[in-house]
């Protein structure tokens, strides 16, 4: 019986990351490109590229919180709050000339995780032709 409980352990712990979710690896991956896509954008110094690693991965910690919560409406909101507090952070390290290049930069994220212009003008899906 203490096997079997001691093996179901091993088994979950051996499963990862819930599904959606990234591992820690794939988050630090992820930190990097975004960091080199705003090196391109602005040229970051070696200074300012450290902050925004701390920024990202400190909203990415805090992401991950809050999907351990089932509450997705009560996320929904403090995710937003969270997009806001590291673009505050952000226009600190940068300024804001030089953030607002950045935003410029890349589409931003529409419903659904839809870059703009792939919706419709209500916000639809592109209908599929037949």
């Amino acid at each position: 019986m203490t096997i079997a409980a001691l093996l179901a352990v091993v088994t979950v712990s051996a499963q990862g990351p819930q599904r959606g979710q990234m591992t820690a690896e794939q988050q630090e991956e992820r930190r990097k490109e975004r960091i080199e896509a705003m090196d391109k954008a602005v040229n970051l110094t070696d200074e300012e590229k450290a902050k925004v690693n701390e920024i990202f991965k400190n909203t990415d910690e805090k992401t991950r919180e809050l999907f351990q919560s089932e509450d997705r409406e009560a996320n929904r909101a403090k995710m937003q709050e969270l997009r806001d507090e590291q673009a505050k952070q952000l226009t600190e390290v940068l300024g804001e000339e030089r953030y607002k290049k950045y935003e410029e930069s890349f589409p931003q994220q529409g419903p659904g995780g839809q870059r703009d212009g792939e919706r419709g003008e209500r916000g639809e899906r592109p209908r599929q032709r037949e």
